[in-house]
């Protein structure tokens, strides 16, 4: 999955940065997260849907799994994780933006 300043792997389950630097690897919960809202692009996913789907919770009510998850991914993906462009909060949930 080609992005701004990286590819995505998801196969093999890492990021590839354009500039050749050492590739980064994902976690197996990170590469289903990016997988599932590649799959639903352009439109914003619920996190409740990515709990129930992802994760396989009924009730996340009190689980951060999802926003730990999110934060970590973008320190992976994002150039400038202070400035978020790949990985976006929005009204509805999380969309990934290629």
């Amino acid at each position: 999955l080609p992005l701004t300043h990286c590819l995505l792997d998801l196969e093999r389950g890492v990021v590839r940065p354009r500039d050749g630097s050492t590739p980064i690897r994902l976690t197996t919960r990170e590469r289903e997260l990016l997988r599932f809202l590649a799959e639903r692009s352009p439109a914003p996913v619920s996190r409740d849907d990515l709990m129930s789907k992802v994760w396989g919770y009924a009730d996340t009510a009190l689980s951060r799994a999802c926003d730990t998850t999110i934060r970590r991914l973008r320190t992976k993906i994002e150039a400038d994780p202070a400035q978020v462009r790949l990985l976006i909060t929005e009204p509805g949930g999380y969309r990934l933006s290629a």
